[in-house]
């Protein structure tokens, strides 16, 4: 036999195992008529860490009497290896969530483990594509489609047949909410399932059942819960979102233009009423939670399709940046030529710049907005940690991480107890305390499974942070002081 014919069988019996599961599983495509938003209230545990950047969605954590030093009390309290990926670490109570691939074996994971111990409480696994990413193996690499403002054009990035390899793997933190948890895989694959013993509330196959189109590097956006529905991306032609009932998986709505990228979207108030914020390669858009309507799409260009920070919201104000903005080479004629950082005002059926600079390029991780300023990483060649403020967009200041590791590195930002904690994403764990007009490093130190990237977000429950490495080892340490 020849590497082809391996390879054909191979990708065969792949597809039907992962399409006996689903039918195993959850059968037919589910739409409920009836189902409509109910925006009721959500309630969390506030020492949990029950989602995507935390309980206010901005890496913000409200706990106090936290280490100023690692040294004293501080602590490694366990390691524990369980595969590669990129997924951020959930907690609720005294579980902790996430999820891995095995790429040797072509098996996603999700895994429960005990958050103080590191025991792993139970795992779940389920087929994983490692190399072609979509159903349909003829889609263009690229296709322009006219803009809905600014009178230009925006891109959609197919990039071609395959997941990007190097980076397959799930990227979505669990999310939950009530006795279950909800996760994403790479291949667009929804878990619903009980977090006491794994089992399956639900599913939903993005690719398969609702004909979405993931880009090159696969789903990355966690998932949102917002009143009843479960938010998820979906890239599919007409829809860039589908929601999904929390309790059942059965489809809500679909909506939104499809427009490439990996952040997670936000939520904003306008009208009194639950709007979501899509920040993606090629524009913001406002899409209805009620409806999935679109209500409006503010076109830019990127050159590569990608955005990965969520987007910060303050009343009816939005943030964004993002290095791959505005690349020279790809310029719409009637864009302006700088600014890869910009504040809107959407408070109307629009999106109005109030400022517009390149004073914060943000490349892979997300920002924080604390006291009305924005901190984040640039990435361009300095790689430079910054604060911005939010009103106004001026660079109040600069620094380089100051390790012997870190020299132009990037990082993941928590901020706790009037601290940052920032874990670079060369294995640098750093502690600075900072203001609008100056930080001050308290101390960092090297973790303890360093030859491995960091990209993944971190957490903080109960005096617990939670770091993740791409190549799968866990790490929680005690920050609380005793």
């Amino acid at each position: 036999m020849n590497r082809t014919f391996l390879l054909c069988i191979s990708f065969g019996c792949l597809a039907v195992s992962l399409a006996l599961y689903c039918i195993i599983s959850f059968g037919s495509k589910s739409v409920d008529k009836k189902a409509v938003f109910n925006d009721e209230p959500l309630v969390w545990d506030q020492g949990d860490w029950p989602h995507f950047m935390g309980l206010t969605c901005n890496n913000i954590s409200p706990e106090t009497n936290l280490v100023s030093a690692f040294s004293g009390n501080f602590r490694l309290c366990y390691r524990l290896e369980i595969g590669g990926g990129y997924s951020g670490i959930s907690v609720s109570g005294e579980r902790a969530f996430t999820c891995s691939i095995n790429k040797k074996n072509k098996t996603n994971i999700i895994y429960c483990f005990h958050a103080l111990s590191g025991d792993i409480i139970w795992s779940r696994s389920f087929p994983a594509w490692i190399g072609k990413r979509s159903y349909n193996p003829d889609l263009p690499f690229f296709r322009s489609q006219p803009a809905q403002s600014h009178g230009g054009t925006h891109g959609v990035v197919e990039s071609g047949k395959d997941f990007d390899k190097r980076w397959c793997g799930p990227k979505a933190s669990p999310l939950i909410y009530n006795g279950k948890v909800y996760t994403l895989s790479h291949e667009g694959m929804v878990h619903c399932l009980n977090i006491t013993n794994g089992d399956i509330i639900w599913l939903a196959d993005l690719m398969g059942t609702y004909q979405g189109r993931p880009p090159r590097f696969g789903y990355a956006a966690s998932p949102l819960l917002r009143g009843n529905l479960i938010i998820l991306p979906l890239f599919a032609d007409g829809a860039n979102f589908i929601a999904l009932h929390k309790d059942t998986g059965a489809m809500v709505w679909r909506g939104g233009e499809r427009l490439e990228g990996y952040a997670t979207p936000a939520v904003c108030e306008i009208d009194n009423k639950p709007v979501l914020i899509d920040f993606s390669g090629f524009g913001l858009q406002a899409i209805s939670i009620e409806s999935g309507l679109r209500l409006w799409l503010y076109s830019y260009y990127s050159g590569t399709g990608e955005s990965v920070m969520l987007p910060q919201v303050k009343g009816s104000k939005v943030f964004i940046s993002s290095w791959y903005l505005y690349r020279r080479s790809h310029l719409a004629t009637d864009l302006p030529t700088q600014g890869r950082a910009i504040l809107f005002d959407v408070s109307t059926n629009q999106a109005r710049v109030i400022w517009q600079n390149d004073n914060l390029a943000n490349w892979f991780s997300d920002v924080v907005l604390f006291n009305d300023t924005l901190i984040g990483f640039d990435g361009r060649d300095q790689r430079t940690l910054r604060c911005v403020d939010f009103e106004t967009g001026a660079l109040l200041w600069k620094k380089q991480l100051a390790s012997e590791n870190d020299s132009y590195s990037l990082g993941t930002i928590l901020a706790a107890d009037g601290k940052l904690f920032i874990l670079s994403h060369r294995g640098t764990l750093h502690l600075l305390r900072f203001s609008r007009k100056a930080y001050e490093p308290l101390d960092n130190i090297t973790v303890a499974a360093p030859r491995q990237n960091w990209y993944s977000p971190i957490s903080l429950s109960r005096g617990y942070l939670y770091c993740r490495g791409e190549n799968g080892s866990v790490l929680c340490y005690d920050l609380a002081k005793k």
